[in-house]
């Protein structure tokens, strides 16, 4: 968890300035979205890896049921298609403006 470090005023009194809450607090709402982005992306991933790769394999079709095979995009939609974007878009976006 991010946490800003506060000064002791002359009165022992942890005190800090308000630019600097604010600056911490945009630092920590930066940081949950990167780690949720990450989060996102790697989900999307095992779905690809785990779940539509495998519906392909010869070995395995007899196993998946003509209703999901004939229905793969219907199922997935454009999952492949959203891993793309936040991989190689959002997420080195967000990494390039404010830094990891």
């Amino acid at each position: 968890m991010f946490r800003c470090n506060l000064e002791s005023g002359p009165d022992g009194v942890k005190r800090v300035e308000e630019s600097r809450v604010l600056e911490c607090e945009q630092k920590r709402i930066i940081r949950d979205l990167l780690e949720t982005e990450e989060t996102y992306i790697k989900e999307i991933k095992n779905i690809i890896d785990g779940y539509i790769i495998p519906m392909d394999f010869i070995w395995l079709k007899h196993l998946i049921p003509d209703v999901l095979r004939n229905n793969k995009e219907f199922l997935f939609g454009n999952i492949r298609e959203l891993y793309e974007f936040h991989n190689r878009y959002i997420f080195i976006q967000i990494i390039r403006e404010n830094g990891k």
